[in-house]
């Protein structure tokens, strides 16, 4: 579960809501930019992510994704009940989380400066040097600055909140028979090749 939020955090993180970026060519076949494209996307990037908020728009957008998938979590398997019965439980739990939380956002931020790099790539791949330019001229304005900036706290919506909920429940339900499946099957699939297998 933690890392799925780290990744969608990475993903989502520099992208203005309902925006899509262009897939990137595979590591290592990054085809060359045009250095003019290049600037401009940089120079979008900086107003559609203001470097000084950065850490403040990544630590709310996380700790809403993860309080969301958490409770929908424990929804779905029923851990929600059990620890309402136990306090002792419940603060391992807490404890858990806060810690969890505090290494992806170390991790969020030590690969940050690659993000906002990668996404005035893939800007400058998507725009002309003039789109971005008027893309730039919209982020900042009042009404685009706001766009940027509560943009990152959607996720705290309670619509959006509901909806990712559902969703972790739902996978949380599934998850322990899943699980106990797959290790069955791979139990017996050792077993078929004479292999000891040590849990």
């Amino acid at each position: 579960m933690m890392r799925r939020a780290l990744m969608a955090v990475l993903l989502c993180a520099a992208a203005p809501a309902h925006a899509q970026v262009a897939a990137s060519p595979p590591a290592g076949q990054s085809a060359a930019i045009d250095p003019a494209r290049l600037a401009a996307g940089r120079e979008l990037i900086a107003v559609v992510m203001p470097a000084e908020q950065r850490d403040k728009m990544i630590d709310g957008m996380l700790t809403a994704m993860l309080g969301n998938l958490v409770m929908g979590a424990l929804k779905g398997n029923g851990g929600e009940a059990a620890l309402e019965q136990s306090p002792s439980a419940r603060r391992v739990f807490t404890d858990f989380i806060t810690h969890a939380r505090e290494l992806a956002l170390s991790d969020v931020r030590a690969a940050m400066p690659e993000l906002v790099e990668a996404y005035a790539r893939a800007y400058a791949r998507m725009f002309s040097v003039d789109e971005m330019n008027q893309i730039r001229s919209f982020y900042q304005t009042p009404a685009g600055m706001k766009f940027a900036v509560r943009g990152a706290t959607l996720l705290r919506d309670p619509d959006v909140a509901a909806w990712q909920q559902a969703v972790a429940a739902k996978e949380g339900a599934r998850e322990k028979g899943e699980m106990q499946k797959f290790m069955a099957d791979l139990q017996a699939a050792f077993e078929k090749d004479g292999v000891k297998h040590v849990s």
